[in-house]
């Protein structure tokens, strides 16, 4: 199945409505091009006042930029109004119509494949769908419009300029998502099992509990999930947990996570422990905050780096 009648494939299941479609897009063209507009404006601007001219002949650039920097968020705002509640109506159908195409099957067709890989697929794998416009079609859309319309425009100043800019849109806009995409498909086309499998031993696990403990098995359920968590995490997905201890009477005494960072021996980039240890607290206006905090990399080892020290001796409320 090739990549484009894919994309088709989930469009239809979508059913985006093509007026609200081309609604959005024109606001998205519109807050980008007035983006660029207010760049060059205001360049424009900046390099004629550099000469000192008549005041009076600089009033038609400072009204134009007054009006693009007034018209370029109130433009973004409206396109993201839009397209969210787009992306948000398009999630909806395609959550029924995943539900009624499944529903018949269960559960004697459903049987061959594993509870935590189905709850992966219904929930996750029908949620990451909501960036089908957000994030697969709107932007090059908007893009493609607001690069003709630049060339355009550039073409009626200097059509050498326009071709050089049409080239060098092209090479952003074209090969380097291109390029992106071919990288990446080997890991895109590996992720969705990895993390099927991740799910489903989760929830194999959390639902033979107690058999799992009664024949002293938990071990092993235990690192058939770190092992599947491993894999998830080497095709670069992963989800950090925070870990908070508190003392007996709930005060927060240490917070610990792992963070991405360079701090390495070889400066090369990974997760490495960072955490942060409360060792007071106290009460000022009603509230009570802590009163000192240490919090550094490789936290909890002999390489611990200190990196903040905070120590509250008093406050002041404005």
């Amino acid at each position: 199945m090739t990549a484009t009648r894919t994309l088709r494939q989930l469009i239809a299941l979508a059913g985006l409505p093509r007026g609200r479609v081309v609604l959005v897009i024109a606001l998205g063209s519109l807050a980008v091009g007035f983006g660029v507009a207010l760049l060059t404006a205001a360049g424009y601007l900046i390099s004629r006042a550099a000469e000192l001219p008549p005041i009076l002949s600089l009033t038609t650039i400072v009204v134009v930029v007054r009006f693009l920097a007034l018209a370029r968020p109130l433009a973004r705002y409206l396109e993201r109004l839009a397209s969210h509640d787009l992306a948000l109506c398009a999630l909806g159908r395609i959550r029924a119509s995943v539900y009624q195409r499944i529903e018949p099957l269960a559960p004697a067709e459903l049987s061959a494949f594993r509870r935590g890989d189905l709850v992966s697929r219904l929930v996750a794998d029908v949620d990451d769908l909501q960036g089908l416009y957000l994030r697969g079609l709107g932007p090059p859309l908007v893009a493609l419009a607001v690069a003709i319309t630049c060339v355009v425009a550039v073409a009626f100043a200097l059509p050498a300029a326009a071709l050089a800019l049409a080239i060098g849109l092209a090479l952003g806009g074209l090969a380097v998502p291109v390029l992106a995409a071919l990288l990446g498909r080997h890991v895109g086309c590996r992720r969705a099992p990895a993390r099927g499998e991740l799910t489903a031993e989760l929830v194999e696990t959390l639902r033979g509990a107690e058999e799992l403990a009664a024949y002293g098995r938990e071990d092993d359920a235990v690192a058939r999930v770190r092992d599947a968590d491993r894999a998830l995490v080497r095709l670069g997905e992963w989800q950090t947990s925070i870990t908070v201890s508190v003392d007996e009477v709930g005060r927060a005494t240490e917070v610990v996570l792992d963070r991405w960072g360079d701090l390495t021996p070889d400066k090369s980039f990974r997760l490495i422990p960072y955490g942060a240890t409360v060792g007071g607290e106290a009460t000022y206006g009603n509230y009570t905050i802590p009163t000192k905090i240490s919090v550094g990399w490789w936290y909890g080892t002999p390489d611990y780096v200190e990196v903040i020290r905070l120590k509250v001796d008093w406050i002041q409320y404005l």
